[in-house]
């Protein structure tokens, strides 16, 4: 029997009562319906007392990676979700495997190498598209299963990273938090100790809807990917998405530190770019040992989010992506 990884709900209301100020409603469960058909059921036992509802989604939870819904749902959409919610999302190196190579030196790297075909050639693999496989010396033996058991990284990054430490540290700062501890452990992905406090590395959920200007050079952009331009719809989906981590990961690397926003909370601190945050407590300049350390967990929570959006993509494409001006396009 499948096991349930999310436990979807939505809270649904009328936009009849919404007008008329009131988010009268209830959340609904979707591991709860059998189909689409109850599903929209349940939504009228909700509101049985208009003859007419004209149902409106008002808030989610617990979604599956990289799913949402806006104000409403259709039957695609809801199946989506109901089969995501019971499949942990698959890894962009599943099916990948080592196979012994054509000499005693090499090896190859076989099955289904696109989605990591960047980080395959970064760590010195040659392609043989006549074979569909990639040749690697026994060199990179150690780092090739490394990567391909979990230590991926992003194109740009160097090394793979280890992150023992900062799920130690996770488990260490939930500890602290009694009631709070599974929600700690679910939305983050590692954390780092500093001066007796801990950075939280979080799990960022996926973007999907990107909002475009209705003029300029933005606006020629969007019609640009509006061409049926799958490939670089993908590279704006994958940039904007990292932006949350690199932002911080390219600061260090200009600058050589960051600030460490220490606030009242005696457990908790903050990493920021700018010195001049309103409403922070004490922001000092991180030392080069703090800031290394900062810079490993960063590293090591982009390469967790890069697999999740690589699985996104090899799951889904760009076709759940949704891009729109408002003006344009109203």
């Amino acid at each position: 029997m499948e096991s349930l990884v999310y436990n979807s709900q939505v809270y649904v209301g009328t936009y009849a009562k919404y007008n008329n100020g009131s988010i009268d409603g209830a959340w609904i469960a979707l591991a709860g319906c059998k189909d689409y058909e109850d599903f929209l059921a349940q939504c009228g036992k909700v509101h049985k007392d208009e003859r007419e509802p004209e149902f409106m989604i008002q808030d989610t939870e617990d979604m599956p990676d990289g799913l949402t819904c806006m104000e409403w749902m259709d039957e695609n959409t809801f199946n989506d979700i109901k089969r995501a919610m019971y499949e942990q999302p698959t890894d962009a190196s599943a099916g990948v495997k080592i196979v012994e190579g054509y000499s005693p030196k090499s090896f190859q790297v076989v099955g289904d190498t696109k989605p990591i075909k960047d980080d395959l050639k970064r760590l010195g693999g040659v392609f043989n598209g006549r074979k569909c496989c990639w040749f690697f010396s026994n060199k990179k033996l150690d780092d090739v299963k490394a990567f391909l058991s979990g230590a991926n990284v992003p194109a740009n990054v160097d090394t793979p990273v280890s992150g023992d430490k900062f799920t130690q540290w996770l488990e260490e700062y939930a500890q602290t938090e009694d009631r709070w501890a599974d929600y700690v452990r679910k939305n983050n992905v590692g954390a780092v100790k500093i001066r007796d406090r801990y950075i939280l590395l979080e799990k960022p959920g996926i973007e999907t809807r990107f909002c475009f200007h209705d003029e300029g050079p933005q606006y020629e952009f969007y019609c640009d990917l509006m061409k049926d331009n799958k490939k670089k719809l993908q590279g704006y989906f994958l940039s904007e998405n990292r932006e949350v981590f690199e932002r911080h990961i390219d600061f260090i690397n200009e600058h050589g530190y960051i600030y460490l926003d220490i606030q009242n909370d005696k457990k908790r601190a903050f990493i920021s770019c700018h010195d001049d945050v309103w409403g922070c407590g004490q922001l000092e300049r991180t030392t080069a040992e703090e800031t290394a350390l900062i810079l490993e967990g960063l590293k090591f929570a982009a390469a967790k989010f890069e697999k999740r959006l690589q699985a996104y993509l090899k799951r889904y494409g760009v076709s759940k992506l949704h891009t729109w001006t408002n003006w344009a396009d109203a």
